[in-house]
C-alpha cells in the first residue's frame, strides 16, 4: 500500500528538539574509525538514517569489514571511498542507482588515475554494488569541485593516511567551502594540518602523525544542525512563532545563511547568543540571492519567497539538480502546486510571491524521495490546507522524527492510504 500525508492548514508554535549536524558526525565517526581505531558512542544521538548508516560504517572499518552500505548518502559514499583506497582494501560500496548518478565521473576517474579499480553490478533489490580495489598515491592532485565540495573533503581525509606528503590543485571554483572548513576542523582534532595557500585553492596535506594525534583533543561535540533549522525557522517566518536554541551563530556550517536571509527578507527575528526567534508578523520582502554557498537551504528560502512581496532572483541553483532528486525541477513544481508563478533563465531562478493568504484547491506534492523537499511541502501545506505528499517517510533520512516533532510544534496532517 502507498501512503501520502494530507496536510490540514494549521499554525506552529514552540522550541524544535535538537538535531546533531550530519556534516559534523559523518566526518568525525569515519576519523575515530580510521585515526582513532575505534568508535565513540557516548556524545551521538542517531536522529537520522544517514547518522546510522555513517555510525554503522565505521564500526564496521573497525572490524576490518569491507562491505559498506551508503544507499543514498553522496557524503558518506564520497569521504568512504578515497580513504578504503589510501589503506588499500578492496570494498564493496552498496548505493543508490540515483547516487551513483549524481556527477561522481570526474571523482572516479580522478582516483582511477591514482591507481583505483571499479567495477558496477546490479543487485536484486535495485541498489548498485560498486566494487572498488587498488590504492591511491601521495602526490599532486588536481580536482573539480564545481558539482561537490564533498570530493575535495575525501581527499582531505584520505590522504593524511598515506606515508608521503600530498597537495591538492583546485581546477574550478569551489562551491560550498563551508564543509572543507569542517573538514579541516574536524582533522585538526585529530592532530592533522591542513595548509593552504593565499588563494584558498591549493592544499598541502602532512601525514598522520601519532604524536601529534596523543596531543590533540578528538572529543568534538556535533553542533546543532543549520540545515534543518533553517526550515523550522521557515516555518516561523511564514506561518507561526519559533524559537530555535542551542545554535552556534559562529558555525562553518554554509547553512547558517539562513540568518542572514531572514534580516534581509524583513522576518520579525530576534538573535541572542545561541537563540533565534521568528514570527510571522512582518511583511516578508523579496530577495536578491547567490545560492553557491548554501544551495541545501535554497528549499526553505524558494518557500520563503513565495510568500513575499515582490520578485525574487535565486541565482547558482544549477547544482541542486545533483542532489537526491533534481531539487532544481522539484522548488518549481512544488511552486506550481502553490499556484505561485516562477521562470528560470540564466542560473536564476525567479519566484514571484504572492503575500496575501489564498485559496489552494487540492493539489499533490511529489516529494521525488528527497527529504528536504517532502519537509518543505509539509510546511507549506500547513500554511495553505489541501495539500497531498507522495512518499512522505523519505524525511527518514536526515530526521527520523520529523513528523512527531511537526505535530508537537502544531502541525497536523492525515494519513491517506492509497491502494
Amino acid at each position: 500500500m502507498h501512503t501520502e500525508y494530507e496536510f490540514i492548514k494549521s499554525r506552529f508554535e514552540g522550541i524544535p528538539e535538537f538535531l546533531p549536524s550530519k556534516s559534523f558526525f559523518q566526518r568525525i565517526v569515519l576519523c575515530e574509525a580510521y585515526y582513532k581505531g575505534r568508535i565513540s558512542s557516548s556524545n551521538f544521538l542517531l536522529k537520522s538514517v544517514d547518522m546510522i548508516l555513517a555510525y554503522n560504517v565505521a564500526l564496521s572499518i573497525t572490524k576490518g569489514e569491507n562491505i559498506f552500505y551508503c544507499l543514498d548518502d553522496a557524503t558518506l559514499f564520497r569521504l568512504l571511498l578515497p580513504m578504503q583506497l589510501a589503506k588499500k582494501r578492496k570494498s564493496v560500496y552498496i548505493i543508490s542507482k540515483r547516487l551513483f548518478e549524481r556527477g561522481n565521473k570526474e571523482y572516479f576517474d580522478l582516483l582511477i588515475c591514482q591507481g583505483a579499480e571499479f567495477s558496477v553490478e546490479e543487485r536484486i533489490d535495485g541498489n548498485l554494488s560498486v566494487i572498488v580495489s587498488g590504492c591511491i598515491k601521495s602526490g599532486i592532485y588536481e580536482i573539480s569541485c564545481n558539482v561537490s565540495s564533498q570530493f575535495l573533503s575525501g581527499l582531505l581525509m584520505a590522504l593524511p593516511l598515506l606515508k608521503e606528503k600530498s597537495t591538492i590543485k583546485l581546477i574550478s571554483q569551489l562551491s560550498s567551502s563551508g564543509y572543507v572548513d569542517i573538514t579541516i576542523n574536524v582533522l585538526q582534532n585529530y592532530g592533522i594540518h591542513i595548509n593552504k595557500s593565499d588563494s584558498d585553492s591549493i592544499y598541502y596535506v602532512e601525514p598522520f602523525n601519532d604524536i601529534l594525534f596523543n596531543n590533540s583533543n578528538s572529543n568534538i561535540m556535533v553542533e546543532n544542525d543549520w540545515s534543518t533549522n533553517a526550515m523550522w525557522l521557515t516555518a516561523g517566518a511564514i506561518n507561526g512563532n519559533i524559537e530555535v536554541q542551542n545554535l552556534n551563530l559562529r558555525s562553518m556550517q554554509p547553512d547558517k545563511a539562513i540568518v542572514d536571509i531572514l534580516t534581509q527578507m524583513n522576518v520579525s527575528i530576534e538573535i541572542n547568543e545561541n537563540c533565534i526567534k521568528v514570527n510571522d508578523k512582518n511583511l516578508i520582502k523579496r530577495l536578491d540571492y547567490d545560492f553557491n554557498e548554501c544551495p541545501d537551504i535554497a528549499l526553505a528560502v524558494a518557500l520563503l519567497c513565495s510568500c513575499a512581496e515582490g520578485v525574487s532572483c535565486l541565482k547558482n541553483l544549477n547544482r541542486l539538480q545533483y542532489k537526491e532528486s533534481n531539487r532544481l525541477n522539484g522548488i518549481i513544481n512544488m511552486l506550481s502546486a502553490l499556484d505561485i508563478k516562477t521562470t528560470y533563465d540564466k542560473n536564476c531562478l525567479f519566484i514571484y510571491g504572492a503575500p496575501n493568504n489564498r485559496q489552494i484547491y487540492k493539489k499533490t506534492i511529489h516529494s521525488t524521495n528527497d527529504h528536504r523537499l517532502a519537509m518543505i511541502a509539509a510546511i507549506a501545506g500547513t500554511k495553505y490546507g489541501n495539500i497531498l505528499l507522495s512518499n512522505p517517510a523519505c524525511t527518514e533520512k536526515s530526521y527520523i522524527d520529523f513528523y512527531k516533532e511537526f505535530k508537537r510544534l502544531g502541525g497536523i496532517y492525515n494519513v491517506i492510504g492509497l491502494g
